[in-house]
Order: C-alpha cells, then structure tokens, then sequence
C-alpha cells in the first residue's frame, strides 16, 4: 500500500504530461491483477482518483479517457466491472463547476455529455442485471438455502473474484444512477423503470433485501426523473399518484402479483386534465413516506 501511496504523490507533483499519463496507467493495470486483494485495489483507485482531480492541465481530457475504461470494463462485464462502476461514480462525483458557494456543485453539462456519449444510465441498468444474475448464479452454486421455493441468494453473496457482496453492488449501482439523474438532471426512460423493477422486483431470484432498496429507490424523490420525458406532461400527476400506490402496496404484501401491479401501471391512460405543480409533488411525497 505504501507503493501506491508513493505512486500517488509522485503523479500529483508531476510537472510533464507523459510522467503523470504513465503513472495513471500504471495505477489502472494495477487495480487489474486478478489476485490483488479489494483494500489495495481500492487504494490503487482512489491514488488515481486524487492524481486526476488534482490536475491543473488536460484534467477533464484525462478523466474522460478513465470514464471510456470503466465503461467497456462495466459494458464487457469483466472482472473488474464492479470496481469500475465505483470509480466511475467517483469520477463523475468530481466533475464540478465554478461556484461562489461554500461547496463545489456538480457540473450537470458534463454528466449530461458523458451519459449522451457513453449511455451511462443504460449501461449501468443492464449491469445492474447482469451482477444480479451472477449474485444468483454463485449463491446456487455454493448450495446456499435448502428451500426450492426460496432463492438461494443472499445479501453477504459475494462474488466478482470474491470482492465485492450483493448488497454492496446494489449499492454501488443504484447510488451512481441516482446521482446522474438527479444531479445530471437526466431522465429515466420507461423501459430502463421497468427493467430496474423486473431485476429487483419481479425476479424469482429477487430476495427481500432486493425489493425494500427497490422501494427505496422508487421514491417520489426520483418519479419526477422517471416520468418527464415520456411526454405525459399535465397529466404526471395521476400517474405518480398511482405508482405510489402500488409501491405501498407491495411493500404491505410481498406475496402479490407484482408483474401484474407494474403492468398497470404500464398501460395507465391519465386523465389529460390532471397538472402536478410543486406543492402537489411535496405532498406526495410526504403521502408515500408515511
């Protein structure tokens, strides 16, 4: 770990281009070795991490060139996928404008640009999926649960080489497109709600812990990122109002059909005459918290 650290500071007091692009280069393969343990992994990442926010030449060039990795290590599913969707959401975290403020806002131009190029909020769903599906793969492999009519995954599954736990990549994943869509100001589209729900909700590998960040997740604090773009304009509120109900609804019973509450919700036909303003949003909002 001291290695890294020496790596670190020598890439931040380096005055020429190439040493600092070695340097980062050379922390990145690193992070890569297939025996490396998740602390020093981590370490490697977060040395790279400080290397490129403290830049003062080519900063965001050299981000970006570090966003593409992580995208094709998430897009390819590779081993490091995982650690690359954390970093990732560390990059994206330190993408920051100009502000008067106490505090460093971020720049909602940049995360809009690297999702239109990269389609981060897809990716990241699609992984999502995939992680689940290995989650569940080597929980049944490992022989967990003696229940047929129970799924054999568990929050403390751990899997990709043993780094990372369920829990943990549920966490990573839904935390980095919360972010980008609410500080990207970007939108869900309705394929990407549904398909978040089938992984999470409707999956017969789908365990408690699954559904309740689901339900977390699915907030009327993220509905106003889900619904915008889908052109249900006046009418938002109708279709929030009914969404609440069913999250409510399934978290009272588990044992509900819950493909078919979402397919309600799926070919809702709001009452055009319905307009949510921002007083009604905060009411709901306290409506599906209590």
């Amino acid at each position: 770990m001291h290695n890294f650290v020496i790596a670190g500071k020598l890439g931040r007091e380096a005055t020429q281009m190439k040493s600092t692009q070695a340097i980062l280069q050379l922390l990145w393969e690193v992070s890569h070795l297939s025996d490396l343990p998740k602390q020093l992994m981590e370490r490697a990442l977060n040395e790279q991490l400080e290397i490129l926010t403290s830049l003062t030449y080519n900063r965001d060039s050299l981000k970006r060139v570090y966003v593409m990795k992580c995208v094709e290590d998430i897009k390819h599913a590779s081993k490091c996928a995982l650690s690359s969707v954390k970093h990732l959401r560390d990059i994206c975290r330190s993408y920051s404008r100009n502000t008067a403020l106490a505090f460093q806002k971020p720049d909602k131009a940049t995360l809009g640009e690297l999702n239109r190029e990269h389609e981060i909020v897809k990716l990241l769903s699609k992984s999502l999926k995939k992680c689940h599906e290995l989650a569940a793969k080597v929980a049944l492999g490992g022989g967990s649960g003696g229940d047929d009519n129970k799924p054999a995954l568990l929050p403390t599954t751990a899997f990709d080489s043993g780094r990372y736990t369920h829990s943990e990549s549920l966490d990573l994943h839904l935390d980095l497109l919360k972010f980008l869509l609410k500080e990207g100001e970007l939108y869900l589209s309705w394929s990407r709600c549904e398909e978040l729900w089938s992984v999470l909700v409707c999956n017969d590998d789908a365990i408690q812990l699954d559904r309740d960040k689901a339900f977390e997740w699915f907030q009327v604090r993220n509905f106003n990122y889900v619904y915008r773009r889908n052109n249900y304009g006046s009418s938002i509120e109708f279709v929030m109002i009914r969404f609440a109900s069913v999250i409510s609804r399934s978290r009272r019973n588990t044992s509900c059909s819950r493909s078919a509450t979402w397919s309600s919700v799926r070919t809702l036909s709001p009452p055009s005459s319905l307009r949510a303003s921002r007083p009604t949003l905060r009411a709901l909002t306290s409506r599906v918290r209590r």
